[in-house]
């Protein structure tokens, strides 16, 4: 039996024979009996000696039995001993009722029978031994709990710190291209102009060139333009991000937006049909050079990844007596299944690896500008190929709910 295993039973009478005999019945438990012929000599014990059970005389000269039973409970550590009177006098009703008002937790009469004091003194030995498991588990428990509490507040803390971070980096990002893209808006913007004044003399004739210089002109403006898109999308972005307020809303005939899009998107393309199929006077309460910018973008992008060329498909129309539905279709090269959850990310791009990504931002404002006016975009992948992109819009802007009046 381990130390920390012991159960020590202090056996205190003033007869040496008496604490011989108790040595005898309780031999066989798994305790350690410690023998003491005096109160005093039971004090000195318990200051030196953790002690489960005190079995003791309540006839004793000196301290008697009451009298060292209530100086055992004034000691914190052995406020919760069982103490075990033994006696053949003094067993009245009143002397049991003090005995058990001074800490005792039985009585065992004289003459004692070795059966019954053995199964009381095993009994609470038992009892000892649950208790000391139970609080040295609970104190475990306690620890780890203590541990994992730490360990989750500094992983808390070390989350929050990264969190700072990444948004601390965000915005020093944002801040970057929206600086960016102010400066570089000004030059491009110059420079497709230049292109396009050069192109137009050598039109007219007023300057003669070779056909490259034409054709270079050209493929100036084109690249220009493109760029300039580009630097839109990063302003735009950036202005999203910053300022997502409801946008602006007027009656909007989507019909007649839609054609005068399409037919800009027909002027750019030479490989591309772009069909349009719209229901005529399609009014909607919408920003419109928003969804323009969201159709803008579809069909951007429609273009862009249908290399082989094609017929895309333009769609506007009710979806409901409540909502309208705005729809681009290619026939192009697709997206990736196991990207197809990711498309409308911020800088998100299927086609990474592909020359004909850009910043990986159209669908992201689309889904932004789409959300503002309380809308929906979705992307489906028809079995014969390609893309389609959904839009469903509201016909009428939501009303705020009024204040009620008092």
């Amino acid at each position: 039996m381990s130390t920390s295993d012991t159960v020590n039973i202090l056996m205190v009478d003033d007869q040496p024979s008496k604490l011989l005999s108790y040595e005898a019945i309780l031999a066989d438990l798994d305790v350690r009996l410690i023998k003491a012929t005096s109160g005093r000599e039971a004090l000195e014990h318990l200051l030196k000696t953790e002690i489960a059970i005190v079995l003791m005389d309540v006839s004793m000269p000196e301290i008697d039995g009451f009298e060292l039973a209530a100086m055992i409970r004034q000691h914190p550590r052995y406020a919760k001993t069982a103490i075990i009177f033994v006696s053949a006098v003094r067993l009245t009703d009143l002397d049991r009722l003090k005995g058990y008002e001074v800490g005792a937790v039985d009585y065992i009469p004289v003459p004692v029978i070795p059966e019954i004091l053995r199964a009381k003194v095993s009994a609470f030995a038992d009892l000892f031994r649950t208790t000391r498991q139970l609080e040295q588990l609970n104190r475990e428990l306690e620890r780890r709990v203590e541990e994992r509490t730490a360990a989750l507040e500094a992983a808390t803390a070390r989350e929050r710190e990264a969190r700072l971070a990444a948004e601390a980096a965000t915005q020093v990002r944002d801040d970057f291209l929206s600086v960016a893209a102010h400066e570089l808006k000004t030059p491009v913007t110059g420079l497709r102009a230049m292109a396009q004044i050069l192109a137009r003399k050598l039109q007219k004739g007023d300057v003669r060139g070779p056909s490259w210089l034409s054709d270079g002109l050209r493929t100036i403006d084109q690249q220009a333009d493109r760029l300039t898109r580009l630097i839109g999308q990063l302003l735009d972005v950036s202005r999203l991000d910053r300022d997502p307020r409801p946008p602006e809303r007027t009656a909007t005939d989507l019909a007649d937006l839609a054609e005068r899009l399409v037919a800009a998107f027909r002027a750019r393309t030479s490989k591309h049909i772009i069909v349009l199929a719209a229901d005529p006077s399609l009014i909607a309460e919408v920003d419109p050079v928003g969804i323009e910018q969201v159709m803008s973008n579809l069909l951007d992008n429609a273009i862009k990844y249908s290399p082989d060329g094609g017929q895309i498909d333009v769609e506007v129309g009710r979806a409901d007596a409540e909502h309208v539905r705005l729809a681009v279709r290619d026939r192009g090269i697709g997206i990736p299944l196991k990207k197809r959850a990711e498309i409308f990310g911020r800088f998100y791009q299927a086609h990474a690896e592909d020359h004909r990504s850009g910043l990986g931002l159209g669908l992201y404002i689309s889904r932004q500008i789409v959300a503002l006016h309380d809308g929906q975009i979705a992307a489906e992948f028809p079995s014969g190929g390609g893309t389609r992109f959904v839009v469903t819009l509201p016909v009428a802007a939501r009303v705020p709910a009024s204040i009620p009046q008092t």
